[in-house]
């Protein structure tokens, strides 16, 4: 936490009548909490990814045109990387090419043949939704899932990574 935000957190505390122990306390526990939590992300990497504008920004002098570019765009080829990390780094990074993640096989389509037909009006309802289609669900359909895995990797094996399932 940065220096301002614990002023901030320490004036909350104190406004709410808190005494300098019990404020040392709070934000002690809050600490510990927050380093005890493994965050989970995933964001796909393109195997080309134009600079940004502000990257490509230039100099040019007095009275110099301005130069030319093409316009860019992301490759198709891409890798899905998903990173679980706490307050001490990286704990585990996992690379799953396009159509290869375990969901895209099993939890997805699923989900996608109940949702079909129903029409949803906001972003809550959507996941009202998945919620109560994975609420319905019991601990077998996931065992059956991660069971068929191993056929699937196999098989991904003895095709050099070009095997896709229809």
């Amino acid at each position: 936490m940065e220096k301002s935000e614990k002023r901030a957190v320490i004036k909350y505390f104190y406004l709410k009548g808190l005494t300098p122990f019990q404020i040392k306390e709070e934000l002690d526990s809050t600490n510990e909490r927050l380093f005890a939590i493994i965050f989970n992300n995933e964001t796909w990497i393109h195997h080309y990814t134009p600079e940004s504008k502000q990257q490509s920004k230039q100099w040019i002098g007095p009275g110099e045109p301005t130069p030319k570019k093409a316009k860019t765009i992301l490759s198709a080829n891409k890798v899905m990387a998903t990173a679980f990390w706490d307050a001490k780094g990286i704990i585990f990074i996992d690379y799953l090419e396009k159509d290869l993640a375990p969901s895209d096989y099993h939890l997805f389509p699923n989900l996608k043949k109940w949702l079909g037909g129903k029409k949803i009006k906001s972003n809550r309802e959507v996941i009202d939704a998945v919620n109560e289609y994975f609420e319905g669900l019991d601990e077998s359909h996931y065992k059956n899932g991660i069971t068929a895995l191993e056929h699937r990797y196999e098989k991904c094996i003895n095709f050099n990574g070009d095997y896709v399932e229809k």
